[in-house]
């Protein structure tokens, strides 16, 4: 038996007759209403696939939808970072290193796990990796600025 959940509404603007085709295409989808096509979407987006949807919609989103965890979302955007940027964040900070590499880890992210991230979510990522590694970044920004082999 699903437990009963609050719902919350959400609020969005488009153009009417965007709007009006969208209506009519809901209607002929076999959805009851607006508010069932925008769950299944929204349950699509998560990769729950909604018992709305025909079964060979679901099985596309299945498919299609990345099943990583947050927890491995985060290890593959810091793998990213550490092999491609630790000298640039060591030596110029989270900040510039965003800036001037952000679309390329960006794609790097999509090719190894198929998520498109946003740039709020690297900018964090960035900023992060900057605050967990700060011993490492400074050994490395030292050991390589100074010349110093141990």
């Amino acid at each position: 038996m699903r437990q009963k959940q609050k719902n919350v509404i959400c609020h969005f603007r488009m153009r009417k007759d965007t709007a009006q085709k969208l209506d009519l295409r809901i209607k002929r989808s076999g959805f009851a209403s607006r508010t069932d096509f925008f769950t299944a979407v929204a349950e699509a987006a998560l990769g729950q696939a909604s018992d709305a949807l025909e079964q060979s919609v679901r099985d596309w989103i299945d498919t299609q939808t990345p099943t990583e965890t947050e927890e491995q979302i985060e290890a593959v955007i810091d793998q990213t970072i550490r092999e491609y940027l630790l000298p640039v964040i060591a030596v110029h900070g989270a900040d510039v290193a965003f800036e001037s590499t952000w679309k390329d880890v960006r794609r790097i992210v999509h090719d190894r796990i198929n998520l498109w991230l946003t740039t709020s979510e690297l900018k964090q990522a960035y900023t992060r990796f900057e605050h967990l590694n700060r011993k490492e970044l400074s050994d490395y920004k030292n050991e390589h600025l100074t010349g110093d082999e141990e």
